[in-house]
């Protein structure tokens, strides 16, 4: 079974950070990995959402992540858990290329490259902070047409 390289450093570095070396105590997690946590496990909202891939992480690059050019999300509720409304009248989150740093352990990118088209599921926790996670992403066929356009007004 393959694993994401993320998901076997990110468990392994849980695993070991679970466990105190003898005469220490253990550190309290992190606001962030808590929150990187939430959206998998405790997701306040979550969405089915398409887009193309943009980059990809590389192992050689701990700076590359994962980016993906999303389609808008008319739904999307901010972090006051309320829809958001841009000043243009667009509802929701806008399409944007955004970055995702979070995936499941069934998210295994070896079958993804840049320029595919995917439909993923993205979980959202707002507490402690806000949080995003992808827990399921499918290739859709090259000819899927992917939309960037905005819609102002849109009804979720």
């Amino acid at each position: 079974m393959k694993l994401h390289y993320r998901t076997l450093i990110v468990a392994s570095l849980v695993g070991v950070a679970s466990v105190p070396a003898p005469g220490c105590k253990k550190k309290p997690e992190t606001p962030a990995a808590r929150s990187s946590m939430n959206a998998l496990a405790h997701p306040s909202e979550t969405y089915t959402v398409r887009g193309i891939i943009q980059t990809m992480p590389d192992p050689a690059d701990p700076r590359a992540q994962l980016m993906i050019h999303h389609e808008h999300i008319p739904d999307f509720k901010g972090k006051s858990g309320k829809l958001h409304v841009y000043d243009d009248g667009v509802t929701g989150m806008k399409a944007m290329v955004m970055p995702f740093d979070t995936l499941g352990p069934n998210v295994v990118l070896e079958q993804f490259q840049v320029g595919d088209k995917v439909e993923f599921v993205l979980n959202v926790a707002r507490e402690p902070s806000m949080s995003m996670a992808i827990v399921k992403m499918t290739k859709l066929p090259a000819d899927t047409p992917i939309s960037f356009d905005n819609k102002p007004n849109a009804e979720p």
